[in-house]
């Protein structure tokens, strides 16, 4: 979680340093955030994979996304019918 926040992560950070009367304050407010945030990452689900606790597993969208003679926009069209020399 540490650093995964990037330039939005340092705004909303640097702000509620900023906004608080004191630094052990605002430091257990970002303590509680990413207690808070850590705790939601389970609940992801990326379309076509499995979550940890629902969810499906699409065996064709794996396949496209790990094979990149499946999709034609993964290769370009200049080298669809060329033959290896």
């Amino acid at each position: 979680v540490v650093g995964a926040g990037g330039n939005f992560g340092a705004i909303v950070l640097g702000n509620i340093i900023r906004f608080t009367t004191d630094y052990d304050t605002a430091f257990e407010y970002i303590a509680w955030l990413t207690i808070g945030l850590s705790l939601l990452t389970p609940f992801i689900v990326i379309r076509g994979y499995r979550g940890i606790f629902f969810g499906t597993e699409e065996a064709s969208q794996r396949q496209s996304l790990l094979v990149p003679g499946a999709s034609p926009k993964l290769v370009p069209a200049r080298f669809k019918n060329r033959r290896p020399q």
